[in-house]
Order: C-alpha cells, then structure tokens, then sequence
C-alpha cells in the first residue's frame, strides 16, 4: 500500500519550511517534538525524499498551493534578496 501525506504532515512541513522547529509545530498541533519527528519521517518516505528539507522541496514543486502559501507566509529578508541577486 502506497503512503500518503497527511493533511496534518503537509501543515507541519510548512511550519518547518517557515523556519518553526520540532517543538514549535508540536504545540500548535497539540503534540510532543519527537511525535513531530515521526511524523515528519513518515511524510518524507511517503515523498521518497532523503531528508525533511527534500520532503519539502518536493511538497512545494509537487503542489502550488505549498508554494503559494509560503510565499505570503515568508518575508525575504533583504540579506537574502542580495546574497541571491545573480538568480534572480
């Protein structure tokens, strides 16, 4: 049977993807850090990625709206924008 991302592992992929750590997306989603950790693992075997940040990457490509949201949720700092300016 094929693993599936959950709604709840999808939401606290993009708390990690907004800088929030383990214990940070545990309180918001009522559970401990290392339950997030679990979670986390089993959403990025479902994504075949080799660690939580290639979950990520993967989520944003494989879904806009993953995108969309991180875009309105993130400000670049300007450090970022000019450290990046030859990518852009």
């Amino acid at each position: 049977m094929t693993e599936t991302v959950t709604e709840r592992q999808a939401s606290m992929l993009l708390m990690r993807g907004r800088g929030c750590t383990h214990d940070e997306i545990g309180e918001a989603h009522g559970v401990t850090g290392s339950r997030v950790t679990q979670l986390l693992s089993a959403a990025r075997r479902a994504l075949g990625a080799r660690d939580v940040t290639h979950a990520l990457a993967i989520f944003i490509l494989a879904d806009q709206r993953a995108l969309e949201f991180l875009r309105r949720e993130i400000e670049i700092p300007d450090q970022a924008r000019e450290a990046l300016r030859d990518f852009t």
